[in-house]
């Protein structure tokens, strides 16, 4: 309730954590905030309208809507647990509102921002936030299975690798092409780590204008372009090839330039930092844009069923002697993938299992269903649909990462 302001930079003083929600809000910047921040609290708010201009490393952000009390107390407890995190978000709010609130620079804003309106014809009327939090559903595509492999198939008639890779990956392509949502002449799609399967098929099924490619490999150039043929009907296709490093590159796409982003088969290879890749690609994805994850899951029914009989639960985790870098650094769970996709800033829409590599058994799972862990968790490989929704809220999770 309200308290006199003596009263309240009483409560300031004596406080560790400032919690500062909002939702719905008109727009404005609290006065409370401002003075938390300048007090070297560390602070808590709302990832929302507003809050959003307020940079990354000088606050904690909680999605608002449903799950909005478990996040609270989530943060507040890694706040509590963690005192060198707090102490150097305390640091930098502080300095924060030191140079940016100053009453002078403040004032030549406001004169700057009243000039501008002064000078611009109006045209019309605001059209408000572009960070709205509701999106309808969007159609998915839509492909008769058969079709889509003789298709892709056609195209690496004379790889003998590739058509390997294809029929071991065949249903992975599937599964992951059914999420995708359908495309349109003025939509972007990326594709990371592609082996150009992927691409193909939107190609002919999802009429995207634009879709774009990277993979990585030693030395340059840095962008190839990667022509094919189709060996039966003689239809060209090329396509754009980025080469980056995702670990430890920015990804070369402007800031909210990409619709849809299919990250397959690849965390799972990031030997260091997978945290950096989905943090650029909250970066390069729009606002309410959707980021697509696959992965092997390491809590599938093979995998505990491996453990049990003494054998290693990796779904693949053998040495790759003719390519050394081309294995699984760090197998993901369910709970791994979402807390890595929320900290990156994506709304977990769907998260589920396909049996893709091994089909497990019925007595396999009854052993594992008094775990508490749903069935639907249990397949082997994982397959996520996140919608860009926030900003960055944690860059080193204490899952995932040891400091």
């Amino acid at each position: 309730g309200y308290v006199t302001e003596r009263d309240f930079f009483r409560y300031l003083k004596a406080s560790d954590v400032f919690v500062n929600l909002r939702y719905q809000t008109a727009g404005e910047t609290p006065g409370t905030l401002i003075r938390g921040l300048g007090a070297g609290k560390p602070v808590i708010v709302s990832d929302y309208g507003q809050f959003l201009d307020l940079p990354d490393n000088i606050c904690v952000r909680i999605t608002p809507g449903e799950g909005e009390e478990e996040q609270l107390v989530d943060k507040l407890q890694m706040l509590a647990y963690r005192p060198l995190w707090r102490e150097h978000l305390a640091q930098r709010a502080a300095a924060w509102a030191r140079e940016e609130c100053a009453i002078e620079k403040s004032a030549a804003r406001y004169l700057e921002f009243a000039g501008r309106l002064i000078a611009k014809k109006q045209t019309g009327r605001a059209t408000g936030s572009d960070h709205r939090l509701d999106f309808p559903a969007e159609p998915k595509i839509v492909a008769d299975p058969n079709d889509a492999l003789e298709y892709v198939t056609g195209f690496f008639s004379d790889n003998p690798d590739a058509l390997g890779y294809l029929h071991t990956h065949s249903r992975r392509l599937l599964e992951t092409l059914a999420l995708t949502p359908v495309g349109a002449p003025d939509r972007r799609i990326l594709e990371l780590s592609s082996y150009l399967q992927l691409p193909l098929l939107l190609h002919r099924y999802a009429h995207y204008g634009e879709i774009l490619v990277t993979n990585w490999w030693q030395g340059g150039p840095d962008e190839k372009l990667m022509s094919l043929r189709h060996g039966q009907t003689g239809e060209e296709l090329s396509f754009r090839m980025s080469n980056v490093d995702v670990e430890r590159r920015r990804l070369p796409f402007d800031d909210g330039s990409i619709d849809v982003v299919l990250c397959c088969e690849l965390i799972e290879h990031l030997r260091e930092d997978p945290l950096h890749m989905l943090f650029e690609l909250n970066r390069v994805i729009k606002w309410g844009g959707m980021l697509i994850l696959t992965t092997p899951n390491l809590a599938s029914a093979f995998s505990a069923e491996a453990v049990l009989n003494g054998t290693s639960p990796y779904i693949y985790g053998q040495y790759n002697r003719r390519q050394p870098s081309d294995r699984h650094a760090r197998e993901f769970t369910p709970p791994d993938v979402r807390v890595a996709m929320e900290s990156a800033g994506f709304q977990v829409l769907k998260l589920m299992t396909k049996d893709i590599w091994h089909q497990a058994s019925e007595e396999s799972l009854s052993r594992l269903d008094s775990s508490g862990v749903p069935r639907e968790l249990r397949g082997d490989n994982i397959f996520a649909v996140g919608r860009k929704l926030t900003r960055h809220l944690e860059r080193y999770p204490r899952e995932l990462y040891e400091l």
